[in-house]
């Protein structure tokens, strides 16, 4: 029950979808009665719902749930009440909205259908709520959400629903709780690595923060945000600095208390009340205290006062009797230094004298001693500095010395402990030194080679051309990079990838040669693995293509000739371009009782399977039309509806066949009576006059479509007089659907009727070169989407 359930909703939303017209559907409704009755219903909500007349679709899905609970169909029923509640919510009728999403809800829980349409229903719902300003309801919805998605273990999934949680708490004013659950969102993603999510959240906490007032920290986290969406997500990066503009503009123009100020006032007012609570018993006391001191004070004061009084009387003797002893000690020290001033120049006319004679001889002796100094001071001089340039040389050579040693050392471990085969040779490749990876892949050493004489690279390596490698690796100086195949002492062959590099002196001349060679044996092995796979698939694909292109020359011995149907229409294209090697689409045409008959039939697929549906096309037709002599279009497509159904065996299993069949334009002309008998499936056709175009509109259901067999439908046979002159174009839907032109759009079906009509004064040939031309202009660079016919028959 649950599968057919599952199916009947799948199959809903899939015919939903088709292009039904609203008049055709509302004549079928009114024969209608039952579940089909219903199904007809929900189709007209969906039509007037994608032509935003909500109003009809809310009024078409009430009816569709009336017949539905009528008829016992609970399918129906159910897809009724989400068209309801979608036309109400377009309408903002957000409370009805949600009351149909709720009963619908409720089906899908009596059926038990917990698949990813139930989520999607709560989710649909929870939107409802929130749109209705009604986040208290949304709040639940996603918490069930939540349970389901992390059933599925998607973390982003699971971001996504807290992200939504966040924006309701967010919504109800519960910023604290808004910012814990974008705060896991945010975790989730990071998680996951999804730096846009990571950034989206953050804007969240942001916003969340400025709802509640704290600016500062709202900064941040936008500022945050900024850092990761700015090079990434230019939109989401415009709503971020929308937001960081809005918040710093309120912050510094504020004059009312946000919520955050208000708690944190009222802290601060409940900490001042509970210590002025503290302090006040002290008030009195203190003011008691402060009294006694205040009197103390004043008692002060005066005897302060007086003492003041005396010590300035003190101050004033002791300065004079200072002033008079520091007077005479001055008098008895000026009198001394007189006398001792007199002594020091009677010695210094002395001293003087003595001074001048040796003076002259001292400074004698100096200037001699100062010419053999600085003579001295300049031979010193000149050998410091010859000095200094060795040491310098010397100091050099001996880091390049120390650097090289550090190198040589690095460079022997690596050489000795590495797998590849390292050769050193002399300036024209003899050998000088080989390391333990040449012994261990090839098994000789460098005393085997001096044993065999065989003392250089052009002796023993075994590629073809190893003389013109060594000689063009020394004269180029550069590293030559080669292949080849040696054979080991072990017995058995090795593939390696030969390094030889030459190294320059300081002259830019060869000094040595260094070969590294690369064991890539088992690289050879894989290539030529890969190699046999591919003759293999080349050989399996060209017989694949060649028995397509077989079916292809099978299909086109099929098809009627050109040059038949110029016989009886001499003015006539046909514009056939196949997707691929085979097609789906093809074209039948034929004579009975010297009326004409003319088809164009747009298989199911394309390629391979629609060539076959052409082939079982094509086979009933000749058996209705030239065998059973079935004349009237509308009667052919009936009659060919039952033989595609008999033919596919959709009778056996009407819920599991698979959507097969075709659409096809079928005409019969009489030239006697110049009159036209045409009747299409899913098809639409052109008749062009001098003056006017004639669209003509076919029956909405395609040939073995599973609704033609409930209803027993029965196809519309419609006429027209033609003058001469006129034009009949047929076509399928492969050249109005091809994507392209400068906004990658469908070529539409209107942009077709006016390039055919651009054609009303050409010849057939002229129009069919016209389309081609339109058709590549159209496509250029986009792929093919489908197999494309139309035809043109001048009358």
């Amino acid at each position: 029950m649950k599968i057919f359930f599952s199916f009947l909703l799948i199959f809903f939303s899939i015919v939903c979808f088709g292009q039904y017209n609203v008049d055709s559907l509302m004549n079928l409704e009114r024969s209608s009665s039952g579940a089909m009755k219903a199904s007809l219903q929900n189709k007209l909500a969906l039509s007037f719902r994608k032509n935003k007349d909500f109003a009809k679709s809310a009024e078409w899905a009430l009816k569709a749930i009336e017949t539905a609970k009528a008829a016992g169909s609970k399918t129906e029923e159910l897809s009724a009440l989400m068209h309801a509640g979608y036309a109400y919510y377009f309408q903002k009728s957000y409370d009805k909205s949600a009351d149909n999403f709720e009963k619908a809800l409720k089906k899908y829980e009596e059926a038990g259908i917990k698949d990813g349409g139930y989520a999607k229903l709560l989710d649909n719902l929870a939107m409802i709520y929130r749109s209705g300003n009604k986040p208290d309801k949304a709040i639940p919805i996603y918490e069930r959400i939540l349970k389901i998605t992390e059933g599925t273990g998607n973390k982003n999934a699971i971001a996504d629903v807290n992200e939504n949680l966040g924006i309701s708490y967010d919504e109800k004013k519960n910023y604290s709780k808004a910012i814990e659950y974008f705060k896991k969102a945010q975790s989730l993603y990071e998680s996951t690595g999804n730096s846009e999510g990571i950034a989206s959240e953050l804007n969240y906490i942001g916003i969340s923060y400025y709802n509640f007032g704290n600016h500062d920290e709202a900064l941040n986290n936008l500022n945050k945000a900024l850092a990761i969406a700015k090079n990434k997500y230019q939109k989401l990066a415009g709503e971020i600095l929308a937001n960081l503009e809005t918040i710093k503009l309120v912050k510094d123009n504020k004059s009312n208390l946000t919520q955050y100020d208000k708690e944190t006032k009222e802290k601060e007012l409940q900490k001042i009340n509970e210590i002025t609570q503290t302090s006040s018993h002290l008030k009195l006391e203190n003011e008691k205290k402060e009294s006694e001191l205040n009197q103390l004070s004043t008692e002060n004061v005066k005897k302060e006062k007086e003492l003041l009084s005396g010590k300035d009387k003190i101050t004033s003797l002791l300065n004079e009797k200072a002033e008079t002893v520091l007077e005479l000690n001055l008098q008895k020290e000026l009198v001394k230094q007189q006398t001792e001033l007199a002594k020091q120049q009677a010695d210094l006319v002395k001293q003087q004298r003595f001074l001048i004679y040796g003076g002259v001889i001292v400074l004698g002796i100096i200037l001699m001693f100062s010419l053999l100094l600085f003579r001295q001071f300049r031979l010193t001089k000149k050998a410091n500095v010859l000095l200094s340039v060795q040491n310098d040389e010397i100091l050099k050579q001996k880091n390049k010395i120390e650097a090289q040693s550090v190198e040589l050392a690095k460079l022997s471990i690596v050489a000795s402990k590495t797998d590849n085969a390292v050769m050193i040779m002399d300036a024209v490749g003899n050998f000088e030194w080989l390391n333990d990876g040449f012994k261990r892949l090839y098994g000789y050493s460098l005393d085997d080679f001096k044993k065999t004489k065989c003392l250089n690279l052009k002796q023993y390596s075994q590629h073809a051309t190893i003389a013109d490698i060594v000689d063009n690796c020394i004269s180029e100086k550069k590293t030559i990079m080669y292949e080849s195949q040696t054979k080991t002492t072990y017995g058995h062959i090795v593939w390696t990838q030969t390094a030889l590099t030459p190294i320059l002196n300081d002259l830019g001349e060869v000094d040595k040669i260094v070969a590294i060679d690369s064991d890539i044996t088992k690289i050879k092995q894989a290539e030529k693995e890969v190699q046999l796979k591919n003759t293999e698939l080349e050989e399996k694909n060209l017989l694949i293509t060649d028995s397509i292109n077989y079916a292809k020359t099978i299909q086109e011995a099929i098809l009627p000739k050109e040059k038949l149907i110029r016989t009886f229409f001499p003015d006539f294209f046909i514009y056939y371009k196949p997707r691929d090697i085979v097609s789906g689409d093809f074209y039948w045409f034929g004579e009975l009782d010297s009326i004409l008959y003319f088809a164009v039939v747009d298989c199911t697929g394309h390629g391979v399977p629609g060539g076959f549906m052409s082939m079982i096309g094509n086979t009933l037709l000749n058996e209705i039309i030239l065998e059973k002599r079935i004349s009237s279009p509308a009667n052919i497509l009936n009659e060919l509806n039952s033989k595609v159904i008999s033919v596919l065996n959709k009778e056996s299993n009407i819920i599991t066949h698979q959507e097969d069949g075709m659409d096809i334009s079928v005409c019969r002309i009489d030239k006697q009576k110049k009159e036209i008998q045409i009747a299409l499936a899913n098809h639409t056709a052109f008749i062009v006059t001098e003056s006017d175009t004639i669209v003509v509109e076919g029956d909405i259901y395609a040939i073995g479509e599973i609704l033609t067999q409930r209803v027993n439908y029965q196809y519309l046979n419609q006429v027209f007089s033609y003058q001469p002159g006129t034009t009949l174009f047929m076509f399928s839907d492969g050249f109005k659907d091809q994507f392209g032109g400068a906004d990658n759009r469908k070529f539409s079906l209107d942009r077709m009727q006016q390039t055919l009509e651009a054609g009303r004064h050409m010849t057939m040939d002229e129009v069919n070169k016209n389309l081609e031309s339109v058709f590549l202009n159209w496509k250029k660079d986009e792929p093919q989407l489908d197999d494309i016919l139309v035809t043109g028959i001048k009358l």
